[in-house]
């Protein structure tokens, strides 16, 4: 029985180093979309600059604007250290003044190992949004 000629595409496909490099190139392929995907869907920490002074400074700006405070809270922030940005977030006062006339407001946080406040945000246009009857707050 003579022996029968096949196509180099069929040779090539029985070939067991051919079956082992499709198989690594799937698998490097798989991994690259699976590392693109979670980067794409992992959030990240940027450096935002924020305006840091001494209390007198920082209050005498706010009351130069006539803003009241109307909120006291306590922030879980990321914060650096001399190592970086720390791992934990770090619990920081967090205060909230307005203008209601004038529409500006402030968003100040205190760093009590430091002595010193930052304003993380501040603007104008301010809106208060008030519920809809029946929703609670």
């Amino acid at each position: 029985m003579p022996k029968k000629n096949r196509p180099h595409w069929e040779v090539m496909s029985d070939d067991s180093f051919n079956k082992t490099l499709k198989l690594v190139i799937i698998i490097l392929y798989s991994f690259a979309i699976i590392s693109v995907a979670s980067e794409l869907m992992a959030g990240t920490w940027n450096d935002k600059p924020v305006m840091c002074a001494k209390e007198k400074e920082m209050m005498y700006t706010i009351q130069d604007k006539n803003e009241k405070l109307l909120f006291n809270a306590v922030q879980l922030a990321k914060v650096r250290s001399k190592e970086g940005l720390q791992e934990k977030p770090v619990m920081i006062p967090l205060q909230i003044y307005a203008n209601i006339k004038t529409k500006t407001y402030t968003i100040v946080e205190f760093h009590p190992e430091h002595s010193i406040y930052c304003v993380v945000s501040y603007g104008t246009n301010l809106d208060f949004i008030s519920p809809k009857q029946g929703d609670e707050l």
